[in-house]
């Protein structure tokens, strides 16, 4: 895993003065594992210290050891009917990093039946991440320069890396849309331009105006975006997917509408949204939801009323993380995450996309580390075939 010193900086100041999240404790607890850590916090200048940090970071001597023992990630306990048992925990060493790893599996017998092959083939909306601008244009933001300035109606758009970010001009249309589309693999930040923040997973596509001017800031969403609106009460932030609309003041949420999912979802983290349904209801009217914090709005492709469920909302954004995190999930879910990053097609044998497995995993840069990760809680085996990756027992 590989963190900047200025990452690490600000993640060792988080722990230091008590306001580091669950995810970010996470992830510096994996990183403090590999084995350039010590090394890398040696290199790391603390010469702007404040006062109240000196005894955590200075003297450089064992400064390693003083970290690591202010780190304390308890376990978290699961409990699952009694048809779920915990089959095993394995702590194992994987490219430099130990990564803890909770499975499960179905105690109960299966049926003999004859074997089916399941398949599961993720799509994107583009081979390449791109920006659309109001005029049709579209700019290869693979290709794209580091420090590009590009003006678009009344927006100037930055970018620099993944990053978008909008600022006002002098002049020009406020009117039309744009649109970033990101293909498997990719992920994209964005300042709107209302100065909201938005992290685009992969395989997504976002659709926002080039000013908010109307009495609502509206977008659309395809595939998985999560939110940081800036507070703003006369002008409401509203979300649209193909079902669920997500309506917000000034708040942190996620929203989860890929195509070839079976649900749209809509998790909050901080703040309050109400969201609805766009399906047609005999009535023509919307009813709405309040969600409070922690809470997660479920509509199926299939039904009509929304459902509510309470989640652990920060392992729910632990994408924007660059971790997967699995919880009891079945390995055809699980395996479709994978899919979207990775760009791969799998098969199943045996039975076993029906399989559960639980754990939090760094996104590798190669799939082969990844699979090995899933590979070493002794739960599957698998097998590269003609650009496929096929599971099997």
């Amino acid at each position: 895993m590989h963190l900047s010193q200025e990452d690490l900086k600000q993640l060792l100041r988080k722990i230091n003065d008590k306001t580091i999240s669950r995810q970010e404790l996470r992830l510096l607890q994996l990183y403090l594992h590999s084995d350039n850590a010590k090394d890398m916090l040696d290199q790391v200048d603390f010469s702007d210290l404040h006062e109240a940090e000196e005894s955590l970071f200075q003297p450089a001597e064992n400064r390693y050891q003083r970290i690591v023992s202010q780190i304390n990630l308890p376990r978290k306990v699961v409990r699952f009917p009694p048809i779920w048992v915990a089959a095993a925990s394995v702590l194992f060493l994987l490219s430099g990093m130990y990564l803890f790893y909770y499975v499960y599996y179905s105690t109960r017998p299966q049926p003999e039946e004859e074997a089916q092959v399941v398949r599961t083939l993720t799509t994107a909306p583009s081979d390449r991440a791109v920006l659309q601008l109001s005029d049709g244009r579209q700019i290869n933001l693979d290709d794209s320069t580091n420090g590009t300035v590009i003006a678009d109606g009344a927006a100037n758009i930055h970018i620099s890396g993944n990053q978008l970010v909008y600022d006002k001009k002098q002049g020009g249309s406020s009117t039309g849309n744009n649109i970033i589309l990101t293909p498997k693999g990719k992920q994209i930040r964005i300042v709107l331009p209302d100065g909201s923040r938005a992290w685009i997973n992969t395989a997504s596509k976002l659709v926002y105006p080039v000013s908010f001017s109307g009495p609502a800031r509206e977008v659309e969403v395809s595939g998985e975006v999560y939110f940081e609106v800036s507070q703003d009460k006369q002008h409401p932030f509203v979300v649209n997917t193909v079902q669920l609309t997500t309506e917000v003041l000034g708040t942190q949420f996620n929203v989860s509408a890929y195509p070839d999912d079976t649900f749209t979802q809509t998790t909050l983290v901080q703040g309050s949204v109400k969201v609805g349904s766009r399906k047609e209801s005999t009535d023509k009217k919307v009813n709405y939801s309040i969600l409070k914090p922690g809470q997660q709005a479920t509509l199926y492709n299939n039904g009509v009323e929304i459902e509510l469920g309470s989640v652990d909302a920060e392992e729910v954004v632990s994408w924007k993380d660059n971790l997967f995190v699995f919880h009891n999930e079945k390995v055809q879910d699980v395996m479709k995450k994978i899919s979207r990053w990775y760009n791969v097609e799998v098969e199943y044998l045996d039975g076993m996309e029906g399989q559960r497995i639980g754990g939090t995993i760094p996104r590798f840069k190669e799939l082969k580390d990844i699979m090995q990760a899933l590979v070493s809680t002794k739960l599957l085996k698998y097998k590269e075939e003609g650009g496929k990756i096929i599971i099997m027992k």
